[in-house]
């Protein structure tokens, strides 16, 4: 599959993430969602990821690379599964912390350091990212400030006598850097998915290589759910199960989503690969208007094109360097 192609895939798929979790919080608590969406990923990704080998005959010899696997690649993977809980756990957090917008922002700002440590944790050799490059990067997480700032339900005091004050507020200070961490921690689960999916190489099937990833760092987020349960012991009595949404999630978005894009991962010859993930937020926010979830606005506009001309033009200057 083309790298775009699959790109692209992944992000039409977890543009719809956030329409996903909307419905099901309708009726199931915060913990409710959560475990059920590992739950699904731990099941989905070992059965997409066996069919798929077993299909192409690829059991046995994935079992002998495995078997051969140094410490370094089990660290890898087992960093990738711990990750991806604590990502998503220090969002959910830092959004009942601090300003939705600033957190929001923060958390979207990964696939920057993404392309940073890209040619650090992957072995395959990367073109170098040009400083103009970077820019237009940091150009497109302007765009999404715009539509995250543009959302009615954020609202940013900016009156003097509230701007000055010598009081700091240490909460919201933790909610900033639960955030920052969180979206350092979804880097690295990229990024880590696909250096261990690089060990795979001799399958020569990339797709497959992404499966057995997804499979052994998704059955890694559901132990450490599993464990988090018997130490933290929350209350998940409360709301109507909603099994679709959290099917869709665990299977759709956490594991064939992220397997697409560790598959262009490791089709691509850039790192700023990741930056057409500011596309997921934009066409998100399509969604959720479509379902009524959401209203348009001029902000929503702008910040979208800024993101769109952003992306069309690294893929313009990708297939430039690279015809």
């Amino acid at each position: 599959m083309p790298v775009l192609a699959s790109m692209s895939l992944a992000v039409l798929i977890w543009s719809l993430y956030p329409l996903a979790a909307t419905i099901g919080l309708e009726t199931m608590s915060t913990a409710q969602m959560i475990i059920l969406v590992y739950f699904f990923a731990g099941v989905g990704a070992p059965i997409l990821a066996i069919a798929y080998l077993w299909k192409k005959g690829l059991i046995k010899q994935s079992i002998a690379i495995q078997k051969t696997l140094n410490t370094n690649a089990y660290l890898l993977i087992l960093v990738s599964g711990i990750a991806g809980v604590l990502c998503h756990g220090f969002f959910i957090i830092a959004l009942t912390l601090a300003n939705k917008g600033g957190v929001s922002l923060l958390f979207e700002s990964w696939p920057v350091i993404a392309i940073i440590a890209t040619p650090f944790l992957m072995k395959k050799t990367w073109s170098d990212v040009s400083l103009k490059e970077f820019m237009i990067s940091l150009v497109a997480l302007i765009g999404v400030a715009i539509i995250i700032l543009s959302d009615d339900s954020i609202h940013i005091d900016m009156t003097p006598e509230n701007s000055n004050s010598n009081k700091i507020d240490y909460s919201t200070l933790g909610g900033y850097i639960l955030a920052f961490a969180g979206a350092y921690l979804c880097a690295i689960v990229v990024v880590t998915k696909g250096a261990y999916s690089e060990y795979f190489k001799d399958l020569k099937d990339d797709f497959g290589s992404t499966l057995i990833s997804e499979m052994i760092s998704r059955l890694i987020c559901f132990a450490v759910i599993i464990l988090g349960l018997i130490i933290i012991q929350p209350d998940i009595t409360t709301g109507d199960i909603q099994l679709l949404p959290a099917i869709f999630i665990g299977v759709g978005v956490f594991t064939i989503g992220s397997a697409l894009y560790t598959l262009s991962l490791l089709k691509s010859n850039s790192p700023t690969i990741h930056t057409l993930n500011y596309m997921v937020p934009v066409i998100a926010v399509i969604w959720l208007w479509l379902a009524g979830q959401t209203q348009l606005n001029m902000g929503l506009f702008i910040g979208g094109l800024i993101v769109i001309f952003c992306n069309a033009y690294l893929i313009y200057n990708g297939r430039k360097t690279n015809p």
